[in-house]
């Protein structure tokens, strides 16, 4: 055999090991989306039932709820938005994080206005 019949060889199996681990890797991803999928449906359904559960008890109607999500969204991108200066390497990082993501210090000031931030 030729070397450039080896060359193609080894490149033809490196092209085939390259394919199965990409079919692998779109299996395992096309199986998360369905699991994510599926959380998300769960999660719909809690929040319509939390949703009747506030309205017919505490007599809540759409115009509140619509009130309270924008207030909510503020709030959040308030938060998110907010960043601190690293002490150790004065760059300016998000306050969600809990260290600097240039040097690896932690953040002293890391403070958490809500518990569902990230």
């Amino acid at each position: 055999m030729s070397d450039e019949n080896r060359r193609d060889t080894a490149q033809d199996l490196e092209s085939r090991r390259i394919a199965r681990n990409s079919s692998r890797q779109a299996e395992t991803n096309n199986a998360r989306i369905e699991e994510l999928e599926r959380k998300l449906g769960k999660l719909s359904l809690i929040t319509e039932a939390l949703w009747e559960i506030v309205a017919s008890e505490a007599n809540y109607g759409e115009p509140e709820l619509l009130q309270k999500i924008e207030m909510v969204v503020s709030d959040r991108e308030q938060r998110l938005g907010k960043k601190l200066s690293c002490s150790r390497c004065n760059m300016l990082v998000a306050a969600s994080k809990e260290k600097c993501i240039y040097c690896g210090a932690a953040l002293a000031d890391k403070t958490r206005s809500s518990p569902f931030d990230e």
